[in-house]
């Protein structure tokens, strides 16, 4: 299926660039996540937060969940905000301002919701 006889072209019924969605570059250039801590958002209550980049992280009891990289710090984003953080993931212009960095977090505030406090955020364009 993907090998290649000598005078015969191949068939190209497969693309790899299919596999790029999940390996997209998501944090900034120079930013070294090595030595950061995890945070809970919670802390940031009533700052701004100037965003470096986001990952992903799946297992675990809480599944699937992004954690934002902002400050010198990995924080962990409440987990639902998946699906807008995949958002600006798949489309290339979020994703481009975002590496120039020009995406903010802010309004962070904490949430008497149903089952129990959470936190709330707005997303945000630097100026």
């Amino acid at each position: 299926m993907f090998g290649h006889k000598p005078g015969k072209e191949p068939i190209m019924a497969f693309s790899f660039e299919s596999l790029n969605k999940e390996s997209k570059k998501t944090i900034r250039d120079g930013i070294n996540t090595e030595e950061m801590k995890f945070h809970s958002l919670k802390e940031y209550v009533g700052q701004t937060l100037s965003v470096d980049g986001f990952f992903f992280t799946s297992g675990g009891k809480w599944g699937e969940q992004v954690v934002l990289i902002a400050g010198g710090d990995k924080i962990n984003m409440p987990k639902r905000c998946v699906a807008e953080f995949k958002q600006i993931r798949d489309n290339d212009e979020a994703l481009n301002m975002m590496l120039d960095g020009k995406m903010i977090i802010t309004n962070i505030a904490e949430y008497s919701a149903e089952n129990g406090k959470t936190v709330t955020f707005n997303f945000g364009t630097k100026q």
